[in-house]
């Protein structure tokens, strides 16, 4: 049987932006390849399905339409699970996904996640965050890395893999679990996932209880939560260098913003902001480490940390962030700058920025320089 999936463009978007908007057209989807065999498990749901694309919320007029390819695309993965043209709340527009079981969606939204997209683009301007800074014009050429983070709005976002949930037996067949929540978690954290009965009995510093308003009683699982945000940071280096390589691209500066600390977080930002700072410098060492000995550190002249008020002189992170810089030979610093400035660049260097990209909505930046 045939089942339809509807996709709303973001308000600014048009199918002509993919091919017109860009002066610099090359854009590319990564994923780590561990997600290759879950993907082609999870795309067998979605055989016979049909893709609707419709303008923005405001027209909702039909565009164009179009199948699921046969095999796993990660650009199709990414326009699938992205299809609300904005989303502030974390609620799951449903009904957009036709008759798709609720797992379902929800691991597509999770492998989506995992993925990272990456392009070069030009800017415009730089600033205006905090919200009263100044803006600035600039016409810098800029690599893109769009990333989200795990998220927190609502008990089946993203972030219900780090949180153990006590379920009353009414509980257990609500909709709040993706089709591959085990393996995921298998495979980011190195162990199987607890269940809250199992943590009460334990003593451990990794678990957090909260009364959350949206989650309930519930842990949140701070090793889980290093564990995905290192694995994040590994993950977009090695991307990046993927596509430094293949379009000959050298000295680059990368900035790694911190994200999902924000509305994403909520009721557990707190326990975030303590092991953020580290999963991020955990991941540029171990990913400095696998390129040892390789020409895999070519590209990068430096990793700038802009708003890590953590990690300061004499702290046991900037111990960490000094061995790295002995180690391997790739300064890290962490510095106030704008993520888009490139000011303080030399004509050799390259700019790469992450972006905190958004689990149910299209690339780019919603609140343009408020964000």
């Amino acid at each position: 049987m045939n089942m339809v999936i509807h996709v709303k463009l973001r308000h600014d978007q048009n199918l002509l932006t993919t091919s017109s908007c860009s002066k610099f057209p090359t854009v590319k989807t990564y994923c780590p390849k561990w997600i290759s065999p879950i993907l082609t498990l999870l795309w067998k749901e979605l055989k016979n399905e049909e893709i609707l694309i419709h303008g923005n919320s405001r027209s909702n007029k039909l565009i164009t339409k179009t199948n699921v390819c046969e095999k796993p695309d990660l650009l199709q993965l990414q326009q699938i699970a992205r299809n609300e043209s904005s989303n502030v709340s974390g609620e799951i527009n449903f009904a957009q996904y036709g008759k798709l079981p609720i797992p379902v969606i929800l691991s597509l939204k999770d492998l989506a996640r995992q993925c990272v997209t990456i392009g070069l683009e030009e800017t415009t301007y730089y600033g205006g965050y905090p919200r009263l800074a100044t803006r600035t014009k600039q016409e810098s050429k800029v690599i893109i890395c769009d990333l989200a983070a795990l998220q927190f709005q609502k008990h089946y976002n993203t972030g219900r893999h780090v949180i153990i949930q006590q379920q009353s037996e009414s509980d257990k067949n609500n909709n709040n679990k993706g089709l591959l929540d085990e393996e995921l978690f298998r495979e980011i954290v190195g162990e199987e996932k607890k269940e809250f009965k199992d943590i009460q009995r334990e003593s451990e510093n990794r678990y957090n209880f909260v009364k959350s308003t949206e989650f309930g009683n519930c842990y949140f699982d701070s090793l889980a939560y290093y564990a995905f945000v290192k694995s994040d940071v590994v993950f977009v280096l090695h991307a990046l260098s993927s596509f430094a390589e293949s379009s000959r691209f050298g000295n680059i500066v990368f900035r790694f913003l911190k994200y999902g600390t924000g509305f994403y977080a909520g009721d557990f930002g707190h326990f975030m902001e303590s092991k953020l700072a580290e999963a991020v410098v955990d991941g540029v060492e171990e990913f400095c480490e696998s390129q040892s000995g390789t020409q895999g550190l070519k590209f990068l002249r430096r990793v700038e940390l802009p708003f890590y008020p953590e990690i300061i002189p004499g702290s046991k992170l900037q111990q960490e962030v000094k061995g790295i810089e002995e180690k391997y030979a790739v300064k890290v610093i962490v510095t106030q700058l704008d993520c888009l400035d490139t000011s303080y660049l030399d004509d050799s260097e390259l700019l790469a920025t992450t972006n905190c990209g958004d689990s149910h909505a299209p690339f780019g930046i919603r609140n343009m320089y408020l964000n």
